[in-house]
């Protein structure tokens, strides 16, 4: 399948979105309104007053859920265009950094990313539904509002 950039931005968006929603993230904005940085945003942050190097149970389960909603967007990529899809920009910052804190040697934060990637397409393969109707509004509208997001997913 080909499909044009806004069609594939959308559905990375989405992706980000729906897998954040449903790990129990907050979803604040979605867009694939382009700017100087990216094509499009999921702004999903992290509670007021993290400190990511608290490493306390509940807060490797929040950086994991994290990371997890991080690289759904590529993850919804693939699936949509049926291509491999890298992390570019702030995704790949963010997944670092997330990365960082979550493991010590090179091998251990490989296995965290592979087992966050396989968390986002069970998620994903599982929401696919709520991923179509999110990037349709999303190129309807360019950007959401997390309520809107929410309400679109929760529709689906």
């Amino acid at each position: 399948m080909t499909a044009d950039r806004s069609e594939t931005t959308a559905y990375h968006e989405a992706g980000h979105a729906v897998v954040a929603h449903a790990l129990g993230l907050r979803v604040e904005t979605v867009s694939v309104l382009e700017d100087e940085e990216s094509l499009g945003r999921a702004s999903i942050p992290l509670p007021e007053g993290f400190q990511p190097d608290d490493q306390g149970e509940g807060s490797v389960d929040l950086m994991e859920r994290q990371l997890t909603a991080t690289l759904a967007g590529a993850a919804a990529q693939r699936m949509f265009t049926g291509e491999d899809a890298d992390l570019g920009g702030n995704d790949e910052r963010g997944a670092l950094s997330l990365l960082m804190s979550l493991g010590e040697t090179s091998e251990e934060m490989s296995a965290v990313a592979d087992a966050a990637d396989g968390r986002a397409e069970a998620i994903l393969r599982e929401e696919w539904v709520a991923v179509e109707a999110l990037a349709e509004r999303l190129l309807e509208a360019g950007e959401l509002t997390g309520y809107q997001a929410i309400a679109s997913i929760e529709r689906s």
